[in-house]
């Protein structure tokens, strides 16, 4: 077990990895991103964290039109 450190605080948690796809069109992207699981109930909104995918990829996000763009760093 470690300690998961944010916002909030700090709370118990277990790291380990989990595997996304990203696909749209003839693209497709798989990724195994790091993960802190929260052990315990605790009264927070989970947090996405950056480590891992912001890495893969250059990000662009358009609020005017409620998108978000990927490209795949090469």
């Amino acid at each position: 077990m470690t300690t998961a450190y944010g916002i909030g605080g700090k709370v118990d948690s277990i790291e380990t990895t989990i595997n996304i796809n990203i696909e749209k069109g003839h693209e497709s992207h798989n990724i195994t991103l790091p993960v802190k699981v929260i052990i315990g109930n605790y009264d927070f909104p989970v947090l996405l964290g950056r480590d891992g995918f912001f890495d893969e990829f250059l990000i662009t996000f358009n609020q005017k039109n409620k998108k978000i763009i990927l490209k795949k760093i090469i």
